[in-house]
């Protein structure tokens, strides 16, 4: 009676083991399907390609071509700023305004100088600060919208600059003598005689000449 009571005591045992084994195979067997590789794939891909649509559907802002300017030397550590597309020159007015300027003259000097940092800075060479005499400079906002003269210190980012080398150019130094020719030869355009024919002011003074000779005779 104990041999069997014993005997099946065991053979309860093998039976636990065994179903325990069985239980142990099927989970390792089950796989979980948070834990698919093809599912995370694919999770992954569609983020992905929703990025892609989003960035995609948003407007990109415009790269505008940077101006290009010839710094003309004209003076000891005095330069000319022109633009190189439209032939123009910068130049401040006696009220620190920027302004362009078809012909070059007192008013496109600018004092080029390096400052501490390494930075370039220029000034005007016509017109600074009557009472304290500091320097009027050239400078550009956060914005790039130019500012007043007398409203930039040099000490301040806003007047600092790097000019880049791009090609080296043999340039007609610009001189103030240019303002006097065009004067003068708008002033020598030829004007209309009584017959509609052009004439010069030469003609017209050897014409004068020629009638105060008639008279006296």
């Amino acid at each position: 009676m104990a041999a069997a009571i014993a005997s099946s005591l065991i053979r309860q045992k093998r039976q636990a083991r065994e179903s325990n084994s069985d239980k142990v195979a099927t989970n390792k067997r089950r796989s979980s399907p948070s834990k698919d590789p093809r599912s995370l794939c694919e999770r992954h891909i569609f983020s992905v390609f929703s990025k892609v649509r989003f960035c995609s559907g948003k407007k990109r802002p415009v790269r505008r071509k940077p101006a290009l300017f010839n710094l003309i030397p004209v003076g000891l550590r005095v330069v000319a700023i022109q633009g190189v597309k439209a032939g123009l020159y910068v130049a401040m007015n006696a009220e620190g305004f920027l302004y362009t300027s078809d012909v070059f003259t007192a008013e496109c000097k600018f004092k080029e100088s390096v400052f501490e940092n390494y930075y370039v800075i220029y000034s005007s060479t016509l017109y600074r600060q009557h009472e304290s005499g500091r320097a009027w400079f050239l400078g550009l906002n956060k914005d790039g919208v130019i500012m007043k003269g007398n409203r930039v210190k040099k000490t301040k980012p806003c007047s600092h600059f790097v000019p880049r080398p791009i090609e080296v150019c043999m340039y007609k130094e610009p001189s103030l003598h240019e303002l006097e020719e065009k004067l003068l030869k708008s002033s020598r355009s030829p004007t209309l005689n009584s017959e509609g024919r052009p004439r010069s002011l030469a003609q017209e003074a050897q014409q004068q000449e020629d009638s105060t000779e008639q008279d006296g005779s």
